[in-house]
């Protein structure tokens, strides 16, 4: 529940780096991550001055919440911003941010966070940011984390006049690459306003999206439809998006993009009312 713009029953700790009321009621959300391991270390350091940053609202990796500041008051998030003819998204915009490392760096058989901490290989997804020309390696989002800010956002849609969720890498192009290919932005978007980052941008010239499902026991997934087969097979049952179809092959994400024989996959009708428990 909301209450005077405050989540009941969450930790409020109360961030110095604000700005003042918002003029008129948040209408979008920015998704970002933290860049770190540590609940209490994002709190911490949005909550000191010296840091003149700040969110509405943490999430740890087991779905842990704590409000920093009113979802009426501006926080120091988004910095220099312009997404869809919008700019300076502080000023009507509700940050959010998840903990996580961010991008890591392969060193032998481990995967580090620039911190030196490393990542076991199932937390490691392999893609390309929107804004590079190369693949890298990202430490997927928990399945705790998915879940609870899936329920803060259609909280909040039942309380401001949501319109858009957008990531920090969608309005500061280049400055920042948060939250990331890892970050299941498009199913989280589809899901809760019915529109995509794909479709959202490329409305007129773009198919739309599906959600599909895996129908064999096991299910080779490809970074081409001649490439190279990737970590794990999918299992049976599990849930994808369909991006694209070529040759009798799909383009998929799950947690990352890939490519999967056509025959072995069925399209999902959509139902946008249903709960996003299959989402991560």
């Amino acid at each position: 529940m909301i209450s005077a713009h405050k989540l009941l029953d969450i930790p409020f700790h109360a961030s110095p780096n604000v700005g003042g009321v918002m003029q008129a009621s948040p209408s979008a959300v920015v998704i970002h991550y933290t860049g770190n391991e540590s609940l209490s270390g994002t709190v911490n350091w949005l909550c000191d001055p010296q840091a003149r940053a700040s969110a509405h609202v943490v999430i740890g990796e087991q779905g842990e919440l704590v409000q920093l500041v009113p979802f009426n008051h501006v926080a120091w998030h988004a910095g220099k911003s312009q997404f869809q003819g919008r700019s300076n998204f502080n000023r009507f915009s509700i940050g959010i941010e998840l903990v996580n490392p961010g991008k890591l760096t392969r060193v032998g058989e481990q995967y580090c966070a620039w911190f030196g901490k490393a990542y076991p290989k199932s937390r490691v997804v392999r893609a390309k940011h929107q804004h590079a020309s190369e693949t890298g390696y990202w430490c997927a989002y928990t399945e705790a984390q998915i879940t609870a800010l899936t329920r803060l956002i259609l909280l909040l849609k039942n309380h401001y006049p949501i319109q858009q969720i957008v990531g920090h890498d969608d309005i500061s192009p280049g400055r920042k690459c948060d939250p990331g290919p890892a970050f299941p932005l498009n199913a989280l978007r589809r899901q809760v306003l019915h529109i995509d980052r794909h479709t959202a941008d490329h409305e007129d010239t773009c198919e739309q999206e599906k959600d599909g499902e895996v129908i064999a026991s096991q299910l080779n997934i490809r970074d081409s439809i001649n490439g190279k087969e990737r970590r794990g097979p999918l299992q049976h049952g599990q849930k994808l998006v369909v991006l694209e179809e070529e040759a009798g092959w799909y383009k998929v994400q799950v947690q990352e993009t890939g490519w999967v024989k056509k025959e072995f996959v069925s399209i999902r009708d959509p139902q946008p009312e249903k709960d996003m428990q299959w989402l991560a």
